[in-house]
Parts: C-alpha cells; structure tokens; sequence
C-alpha cells in the first residue's frame, strides 16, 4: 500500500492498487485513478527540451576565448551570455509560475519550448563579427525558455505519475519546486489556522486573541493584563505582562550604535573622487569600501542568526558594537597614501558588525514593547541607521575638503577617522554597561506565548525552511532586496552621479543625500505610526513601493536639468519612499512568518538586500560608464517597476508552507 505524504501528514490515507483504483480507507467516496503509458512520452520530450535548453546555456562559455576573438570583446560581454540565464530567472520566475497555476503544464511547455527555439535561430543568423548583439538577443531568448523549465518536472510528475513514481519523474526531469501543495490548500489552512495571527482584522499575533495594552501600561509599578476578545474563551491562557519605561533605552542605545555604523558605511563612497586620489586607486576599488558592506552580510547572516536565537539580544548587540568599535580604531592609522590596504581591513570589520545590527530592529520592538508600539519601535529602530546615514552624506565632504595638497589631505582624514572612532567607543561602553537582553516580564501576550516554549519546541533549521517553504514570504524577500538593493546603489553612486552631472559639487552631493535620508525618515516614522493604527501591511507596503517606483523616474529624468534645486526637490521625494519602505518589509514579513523568528525572517530579508545592492551597484557604474547616469537609473526602475507588481502579489497567508515544513 502507498501512502500519499499529504493524505498521510492529514490524517487520511490512500491506497493504489495494481488496477489504479484507488480507495480511501476511511469514509472518503472512492476516486477512479489510472496511469497512463504515455507518461513516459511526455517525461521524455520534456527532458529533451530541458537537454537542449541547458546546452545553449553552456555553449558560449565553454570556448569564451573563441568567441571574445570572433565578436572582437572582452570576457566579461561573453561571461554574460551565460550569466543573462540567471539575470533573467530572477524578474520572470514569479510570473512564470503564475502562468504555470493558471494555464497548465502544456501551455508553459508550448510557451518554453518556442522561446527555446527562437533564440536558436536567432543566434544562426549571429555568426559575424559584428553581430554580437545578435547573439545576446538569442541568448536572452533561450535564458526566458530556462525561466519555464526549472518549476515543471515536480509539476509534471505529480500529475502523471503515480505515488511511488512520483520522486523518480521529477528525479528524471531534474528536480524543480513542489507544486502538488496547490489543490490541498485548505486542508493546509485548517492546520495552519492556529497559528495565525490577528492585529485588528488583518493577521496578527494569535487567531484568537485581541491583544489590546491596558491605559496605565506605561506604568512602571502597574501590571497590564491583555483580555481576549472571544466571548469563548481565549486561545491561550492570559498571562501577566508589563512595559517598561526603560525600553526606550534600549531602543535609542541601539538606534545610536547602528547610526554610528551606518555613516561608517558611506563615509568613502560620498567623497570617492577624494579617496581615489588620496589612495591612488581606481573607483572601483573605493566603492568596494561600501560594497564590503552587503558582501560580509551573505555569508554570516545564517551564524548570526543562530547566535542570536541561541544566546538573545544582548550578546549579540555587545558582539555587534565591539566589531565596530575595533574597526573604527584600526581606520585611524591609515591616514596615508599607502595604507588602502589596512583602511578595507578596517571597513571589512565595520561590515562585520553590521551583520549584527540589521536583524534587531524587528526582535528588539516584539521584546520590549507593546501590540501598539512594535511598529513604531521598529521604525525608530530603523531610523537610528538612516540617521546614520544622512551623517554619512553630510559630514565627511564637511570633514575632509577637497584640498590638492595631500599632507593636509591626510590631517583632515584621520580627524574624521578620530571622530568616529571615539563615538563607536562611548557607545560600546554603553551597550556594554546598560543594554538588556529582556525585560524580566513579557510586554504583550503574543511575546508571553513565545516565552512559554521551550527551547526543545524550537528548531534553528526547521524554522528556515519554513521559512523557505512560505511562498509569500520569499516573494516578500525578492520584493525587499529590489528595493533596499536600488537604495544602497543609489546611495554609493551618488556622488559619482551628481560630479557628473554638476563638476566641483562634492558637498552638494552630500547634502541632497542627507536629503533623501532626513525625507525618510519622516516616511519611516509616518509609516511606522500608520501601521500601528491601521495594520493596513500589504496595502501600505504596495502603496510605498509605487511611489518608489514613480519618485525614481521623476529623480532619474530630472538629474540633468541643470538646476541642483530641482534634483534636491525630486531626491526628497524620493527619499520619502524609498527610504521609508525600510521598516515596512519588516514588520510586512513579521505578519507573514509569525511564529518564526524575527531576526531570522528580517535576516533573509536584508540578505536579499545585500545581494541585490551588489548587483545593481556593479551594473550601476558599468552602466553609467559607457551610457551615462540616466540609463543607469533607467536600470534601477525597471527593477522597482518589476518589484511594484511582484509585491501585489503577496498575502498574507500561511498557505504557501508545505505540510513537510510545518
């Protein structure tokens, strides 16, 4: 007998016999079942299309030299007839898939399969020197057909394959995402139901609790008791809370310690013309003292958030300020034309604390403090790293004036150096004497509930692939780090764009990126404030995300107009949105995870941001290289507009985890 893994993990089973009927056991009505001998036929044109699909992907790279020497370019154009396959999966692979669910499997194979070949007759007609631009097209074609392939085979084995065939088809068509989930989401949501959360009708934090803080809860001596809106009895007994008037002390002592981080973060790349010369390097070189930033955070995000559900929020923001403080202590000794070296081992440290700061906000706020605070502590969370930003665009053209002589040069860098080494050692002296991991009483019920389990009831691993598994989730994570990736490239390149636009105009490049940060701020805190009132998440973030989308094509075809007024005018605006989308993804990715972890969800969140703020900072200044600032720009709002019409997408549901992850 075979055993479906979803009826089994319901409660049910199914039995396959040898004729293909399949009876239920239980009470279920019989349903007639049969498997086909063309299933095969089916399996094999698929695999074939997938074998001719993966071939053009590698036909170009495997003989790069060959073709740099036919097309008359540089490897890197011929790395990217192989790259564009990964390129393009990224903006299509959602509304592939949602092609896929509405259309069916023969529809998508159709679409894939001309697209497939397409490309290849296009490239036939590419084989000249100076067709190069041919060939991308081909390729770009061939990369879309990829786009169709990888989520069929799992698609395509549970609809023609028995149970016990169904790993061994997929295995065949090479293995893509799990879709036999689509037809049960009921049954799903009737075991996920209870987790779910509810903050005034939207989800929140337990289906059946109105969590609501009493009026004298900001009372230090008073206890505040959150009663249940069921006339039926709560979900969970009630337990006794309290808020703490100290929770503010930690909230400014960490907002503190992330804004002396962040302005580490741009105080090269906003006067990078300056460094260049200082050091005798390359652009390149110096925007990789911002970029050192997102790159440390891919690989030790996972540690750090492990470290952080391990050991609580106080090691981990004592860990975070020390890494800053050293890194801050090694930069003052390289105030010299020959110390680049030591200055990036400096920034690399810095960077390292910077892991450990971007996940606190949202863990922070759900520690200390009430239902109706959490969003606006997360937005003063985030604020304090914005703060730190819109210093780092205004203080270090202020610090370190452009001065040709290299001596003088020097003196005003390691008094910037000084000053913010200095800074970075009071705050870890703070943090080290003052900051708290928890207050001793949970502040609401939601935060008492996760109290109450115990640390054998929760899994570092199960959670991420929970995590992984909840398909509106990493949607939200792709959403995130298109946006949050175009604000960091827009923030490095910045002085590069507006030096090539307006020459000798260092300081005000700093200033309109102050600008776009202190709009931001008031966005963040506005939103913040809103979400407490309304929990309007997914209206609220699409909304923000729009106007991003808009404020950067206003920015972006107004920044050589000639006239700074204008483009101080259209970055604040800018600014608004895009800067205060930042708290927004987390709280939105709170609503969608509960009862994950928050560090965990918002590290997954900034990780997407971090590889996206690579990628586009990269692509930015190639772009902007050989076609200059507007379609470099012209590049960041396709991917907003991509990301605008991905976030419509999301809801809030805890449908999209599969039985196996729950």
């Amino acid at each position: 007998m075979a055993v479906h893994p979803l009826n089994s993990y319901l409660g049910t089973e199914v039995r396959e016999d040898t004729q293909g009927v399949e009876p239920n056991a239980d009470t279920t009505p019989l349903v007639s079942t049969r498997l086909y001998k063309r299933r095969w036929v089916i399996l094999l044109l698929f695999t074939s299309y997938s074998m001719c699909n993966a071939f053009q992907w590698l036909q170009y790279g495997i003989i790069n030299d060959i073709f740099m020497n036919f097309y008359n370019v540089d490897s890197f154009a011929v790395d990217w007839l192989s790259m564009v396959y990964m390129l393009t999966y990224i903006p299509v692979i959602f509304p592939t898939v949602w092609l896929l669910d509405k259309s069916g499997l023969r529809v998508i194979a159709i679409v894939a399969s001309a697209m497939n070949c397409v490309g290849a007759w296009v490239k036939v007609c590419s084989a000249g020197p100076h067709l190069f631009w041919v060939t991308v097209l081909g390729q770009v074609c061939a990369a879309l057909a990829q786009v169709f392939i990888l989520g069929m085979p799992s698609r395509l084995a549970s609809l023609w394959f028995g149970s016990t065939e169904v790993s061994a088809a997929s295995s065949i068509g090479v293995a893509g995402n799990l879709d036999w989930l689509e037809g049960n989401s009921q049954a799903i949501e009737e075991v996920c139901g209870p987790m779910r959360r509810e903050r005034g009708g939207q989800v929140g934090r337990y289906h059946q609790l109105s969590l609501e803080e009493d009026d004298d809860g900001d009372d230090e001596d008073g206890l505040s008791i959150e009663p249940s809106a069921m006339n039926g009895g709560p979900l969970f007994p009630l337990m006794e809370t309290k808020l703490y008037k100290r929770r503010w002390v930690m909230l400014l002592l960490f907002a503190a310690f992330s804004m002396s981080n962040a302005f580490m973060w741009l105080q090269y790349g906003i006067i990078s013309n300056i460094f260049t010369r200082f050091y005798a390097v390359d652009a390149i070189a110096v925007d990789w003292l911002s970029m050192i930033y997102f790159l440390t955070y891919v690989p030790l995000i996972l540690p750090v958030t492990w470290f952080l559900d391990s050991r609580g929020l106080r090691d981990v923001v004592v860990a975070g300020s020390a890494f800053n403080c050293i890194g801050a202590w090694i930069k003052t000794g390289t105030a010299h034309p020959d110390m680049f070296a030591v200055t990036f081992l400096g920034q690399f440290v810095c960077s390292v604390a910077t892991v450990h700061l971007l996940g606190i906000p949202s863990r922070l706020a759900s520690l200390w403090f009430g239902q109706q605070e959490v969003s606006t502590a997360c937005s003063i969370g985030v604020l304090g790293n914005q703060v730190g930003i819109a210093l780092g665009f205004l203080l270090p053209p202020v610090l370190v004036p452009n001065v040709d002589d290299i001596d003088e040069l020097a003196y005003h860098i390691k008094n910037m150096f000084y000053i913010t080494a200095g800074f970075s050692t009071v705050i870890f002296v703070l943090v080290v004497i003052v900051f708290q991991d928890k207050p001793e009483l949970p502040p609401s019920q939601a935060e008492a509930q996760a109290r109450s389990l115990s640390p054998d009831q929760y899994s570092y691993m199960a959670s991420i692939k929970r995590l992984v598994c909840n398909k509106s989730f990493m949607l939200l994570v792709v959403t995130y780090g298109l946006n949050v990736g175009s604000f960091y490239s827009v923030s490095t390149m910045l002085n590069r764009m507006i030096t090539e636009q307006y020459p000798g105009e260092e300081v005000n490049a700093g200033r309109i990126g102050l600008t776009i940060v202190i709009t931001g701020m008031v966005g963040s805190l506005i939103c913040g404030l809103w979400l407490d009132k309304t929990k309007t998440y997914k209206e609220t973030t699409f909304a923000v995300y729009l106007l991003t989308f808009i404020g950067m094509l206003v920015y972006s075809f107004t920044l050589n107009v000639g006239h700074l007024w204008v483009v101080f005018v259209t970055a604040g605006v800018l600014g608004i949105f895009m800067t205060g989308y930042l708290p927004l993804g987390f709280e939105f990715a709170v609503e969608l995870t509960y009862p994950e972890s928050e560090g965990t969800s918002s590290g997954l969140l900034n990780c997407s941001a971090q590889v996206f703020g690579i990628i586009f900072t990269i692509c930015q200044g190639k772009i902007m290289d050989k076609w200059g600032a507007l379609a470099a720009n012209i590049f960041l709002c396709i991917f907003l507009l991509i990301g605008t019409i991905l976030t419509g997408r999301v809801h809030i549901t805890t449908t999209g985890c599969c039985p196996t992850c729950l």
